[in-house]
């Protein structure tokens, strides 16, 4: 992230417990229900228009239709959120976490996409102009996913 720095605005780290929890759950050996939650890795923030105005004047413009249709929407934020799995993962919880995930940031999004601003204290409308996508990665990923951040790519 440090090296792709020009295209995101912040990140941080998330701690393994009580930070921002996702619930999912799977047949464990496919017999068990198993409830549980995680906490993804990494948030990290990008400010749409900073983000454009970077791609543009580097003429990358394979998806940029897609960002300005989200800035057409009022969004001013991309929030990804990233869980990094080990390129030799096996748990068989890993594909419900991201299933899990990807279905919570899509709830995120619609809500946030009804809300009317005029409803939300001032101080806190910045956070309802956000965009949020959910990565699950392992090292092998990387690369790929670092290049489609600096294409525009949003997931």
């Amino acid at each position: 992230m440090i090296d792709s720095s020009d295209y995101i605005d912040s990140w941080i780290k998330s701690p393994d417990k009580n930070f921002y929890s996702i619930d999912y759950e799977y047949w464990k050996r496919g017999k068990d229900r198993a409830r549980r939650s995680f906490n993804p890795d990494f948030f990290i923030k990008i400010d749409l228009d900073n983000y454009i105005l970077k791609l543009e004047s580097e003429g990358k413009i394979a998806h940029l239709e897609n960002l300005k249709k989200l800035q057409d929407e009022g969004i001013e934020t991309i929030i990804k959120v990233v869980e990094i799995k080990s390129d030799e993962e096996q748990d068989e919880a890993t594909p419900k976490k991201e299933e899990y995930a990807k279905a919570h940031f899509e709830q995120v999004n619609s809500k946030l996409n009804t809300l009317n601003l005029a409803d939300i204290e001032s101080q806190y409308r910045a956070g309802a102009k956000q965009y949020y996508t959910f990565d699950l990665l392992t090292p092998h990923h990387f690369p790929g996913w670092i290049a489609d951040l600096k294409k525009g790519g949003i997931g």
